[in-house]
């Protein structure tokens, strides 16, 4: 279990995986959160997701930098 920060916000995992698609390799962030409390939910609910989705899509542009590759991203 991953913290999602704060005291106790939230707790969740986050599953990294790779395939080969075609002749190319494709990498996934799925990140599964779970709010602790009403209040965090709101905030998970106004944004706090979108802004977990853009985090794991640029880590996932970096990875594919550190390997020489550019990465078309959906979240």
């Amino acid at each position: 279990m991953a913290r999602c920060g704060g005291v106790s916000s939230c707790t969740g995992w986050i599953i990294f995986s790779a395939t080969e698609r075609d002749g190319e390799t494709v990498a996934q962030a799925q990140v599964l959160m779970h709010a602790s409390d009403p209040t965090f939910e709101l905030r998970l609910t106004l944004g706090r997701r979108r802004q977990e989705d853009q985090f794991w899509g640029q880590t996932l542009s970096a990875v594919a930098a550190h390997f020489g590759e550019s990465a078309e991203v959906h979240t």
